[in-house]
């Protein structure tokens, strides 16, 4: 599962970032993942059928992008809704991008794509053979729409857009989280600081996600920026989950160095954490740090680091207490990674 980080690595002194104990955006922090189960998934299965109506009504009149895309998104739709589950079960998502994907008009995420796999049993090699080929196909249309010059976003972005839209429009290049924990291994506050760059010719928005699977409920969490950014817009799911479009500082244009900015997430909840980090980052990133500082009341027997490319072994599989790391006196941890690429990494415990 895990590879060894490259460039200076593990020690006991450092400071930041991603969770399943507390977990945060797409390529950056990434939500936790909880099956379906029982009564739920009874009343998941009825809700299902009116969104097949629904879904027909909606893509009936729309061909897909490419046939590519057709394939991948009716591959996604047919997981979920032989799962039992309903668009809102996708809780990291709004049910409107979950709509669009498997409606076939939109081109999901990689990530999204394995959380199918995870969450509801789509078939790995038939779901992630069909993002390939959607991909490659979606690239090509591109090429041949702009007569071979470099197209990246298909369509406008702006406040009210989507969130993976805006997402889209940019690249993490370094990103830094600390988390600190409380008495009873809540987590208190996550502090967050990324780098990005322009893949759209102008980037003027970021996003953030965040939920706390412990304690799933409204009001639990909250953001607040630190620097180089303001909160445009927040929006909170049924089970707490966070969503927040982020106006940078500045616009940043494509080709130009990256834009530093930070926020904090608050937790006000007593509920212990799930002994897991995690990030995910999506596509290329450069370097990733992850800090974990553990109240003195409540110090971990032992942490490790992990990485790898299969998000189902870092949600599912067996922990193996392997990469051990070190910590100082105050019980303060950290971990850097580089060089990721649409991979899973973080820092793991076990409380004493």
């Amino acid at each position: 599962m895990n590879r060894p980080m490259t460039g200076p690595g593990v020690s006991a002194l450092g400071h930041r970032d991603a969770i399943r104990t507390f977990s945060g955006e797409h390529e950056e922090d990434v939500l936790a993942h909880k099956p379906i189960l029982g009564k739920q998934a009874s009343a998941a299965g009825k809700q299902a059928g009116a969104e097949r109506w629904e879904m027909r009504m909606a893509g009936s009149g729309r061909e897909p992008l490419t046939p590519e895309l057709g394939v991948l998104g009716e591959i996604l739709r047919l997981a979920r809704v032989s799962a039992g589950a309903t668009m809102r079960d996708v809780e990291e998502y709004s049910s409107g991008h979950i709509s669009n994907v498997e409606n076939r008009r939109v081109m999901p995420s990689r990530e999204l794509v394995v959380l199918y796999v995870a969450r509801f049993g789509c078939d790995r090699m038939r779901a992630l053979s069909a993002y390939e080929r959607a991909k490659s196909a979606a690239s090509a249309r591109r090429s041949g729409r702009s007569g071979g010059a470099s197209s990246f976003v298909d369509e406008e972005v702006g406040p009210e857009s989507d969130i993976d839209a805006i997402r889209r429009t940019y690249r993490v290049r370094d990103v830094e989280t600390s988390y600190t924990l409380g008495a009873e291994g809540q987590v208190v506050e996550a502090v967050t600081i990324r780098s990005l760059t322009a893949v759209a010719p102008r980037v003027g928005l970021a996003v953030a996600r965040f939920n706390y699977p412990t304690d799933p409920r409204p009001g639990v969490l909250d953001i607040t920026a630190i620097a180089g950014c303001s909160i445009l817009r927040r929006s909170e799911s049924h089970t707490g989950a966070i969503s927040a479009v982020l106006a940078l500082e500045r616009e940043v244009q494509r080709n130009e160095g990256p834009h530093t900015y930070a926020f904090r997430v608050s937790v006000r909840s007593q509920v212990p954490a799930l002994p897991k980090i995690r990030y995910y980052a999506s596509g290329r990133t450069q370097r990733c740090a992850l800090r974990v500082k553990f109240h003195n009341g409540r110090p971990p027997a032992a942490v490790w680091w992990f990485r790898s490319a299969s998000r189902a072994e870092v949600e599912y599989g067996d922990e193996v207490e392997t990469n051990l790391l070190s910590g100082d006196d105050g019980h303060f941890y950290f971990a850097d990674f580089y060089d990721l690429d649409t991979e899973h990494c973080g820092i793991a415990w076990r409380w004493a």
